[in-house]
């Protein structure tokens, strides 16, 4: 026997129902709308248990930053044809024409809100620099760029700032396809760029140095690297350094 249970909140009566199911039916099926809800329920007692017995995590390692790289590895492969094209970004090492030793992948991850490419977005009023002073400080570092945006006009500038001379290869990633927000572009746009979030969502994870906006998006996406603080900062006016995850709460989506 099995049911299923919706978390959209986190309070004593819900810890109520868990017990309460948890005592009559033998599996329970979790859905939620936040990862980091995920992080609480584990320290259920009883939840806690089954996952210990199935994965041996002790209760120290219960929380977001273990769970969330543990189940998206469990869970979620690239179809071959993505696997393919990620691959071919070789984000392991430079070419072998740009005659170069390897060096860190700088990345950014600039979401800017309501602009030319997504009208129908949200407005954040304390990004209006965010694009250049990203941009200028991953300029500033040595190693390859990788830049993910919801804005076109980020990524001209980009290849403004990182364009070489002479042919030389450029420091700068890029994934082709089309700019879409998933969640409010309903309609043949989201089908068409689901593929550039994919690969763009995959690329943030093997970013050595990241500067990432207040988004669920890029936050995840770093979560999954082996050392997610490791040389991770977050654009809330300005550049900020996290070193943990009390860190990157304390800056709020409305003064970011």
């Amino acid at each position: 026997i099995s049911s299923s249970i919706n978390i959209s909140s986190l309070s004593v009566n819900n810890y109520k129902i868990l017990k309460s199911y948890h005592e009559e039916y033998s599996v329970l099926y979790i859905q939620t709308n936040n990862i980091a809800y995920f992080d609480f329920v584990a320290r259920y007692a009883e939840l806690y248990k089954s996952l210990f017995n199935r994965f041996r995590l002790k209760q120290e390692h219960i929380h977001i930053i273990t769970l969330y790289p543990l189940f998206y590895e469990l869970l979620i492969k690239l179809k071959p044809h993505l696997q393919e094209k990620f691959d071919r970004l070789n984000l392991h090492k430079y070419p072998q024409d740009m005659n170069m030793d390897d060096s860190p992948l700088l990345c950014g991850h600039l979401r800017i809100g309501r602009n030319p490419s997504n009208t129908k977005d949200v407005v954040f009023p304390h990004r209006e620099r965010m694009n250049i002073t990203v941009l200028k400080f991953l300029l500033s570092r040595p190693g390859r760029v990788f830049i993910t945006t919801d804005s076109g006009e980020v990524q001209q500038l980009a290849r403004k700032l990182f364009a070489t001379k002479n042919n030389e290869p450029s420091r700068l990633i890029e994934i082709n396809g089309t700019i879409a927000h998933i969640d409010r572009d309903w309609n043949y746009l989201a089908c068409e760029s689901l593929e550039k979030t994919i690969l763009d969502f995959h690329a943030l994870s093997y970013c050595h140095l990241a500067i990432i906006s207040k988004s669920s998006f890029g936050h995840l996406a770093i979560m999954r690297r082996l050392y997610p603080y490791n040389e991770l900062y977050l654009y809330c006016n300005g550049i900020q350094k996290l070193n943990n995850a009390d860190d990157y709460n304390r800056y709020k989506y409305s003064t970011c």
